[in-house]
């Protein structure tokens, strides 16, 4: 199954994206756009801090729940 035809808006970007691809060579300069900044968009790993404050509370609540089921086997 064959895509249909593109839609004139797209073959516009695409034309324009043509355009600054030979211009750039021409001039011997990158005019693409540059990447998003670090900034907008959050670190996909929590800060180091969060993390460790996180992994402490999980461990006393583990060491909760242990200390809670061996004093109700011990009864």
């Amino acid at each position: 199954m064959s895509p249909g035809p593109l839609d004139p808006t797209i073959l516009s970007l695409l034309a324009e994206i043509d355009e600054e691809a030979e211009m750039s060579s021409l001039l011997g300069v990158d005019l693409s756009p540059a990447g998003p900044s670090a900034s907008h968009a959050p670190s996909i790993y929590p800060p180091l801090d969060e993390w460790l404050r996180r992994s402490e509370e999980v461990h006393r609540f583990l060491r909760a729940a242990k200390r809670a089921e061996r004093e109700g086997r011990g009864r």
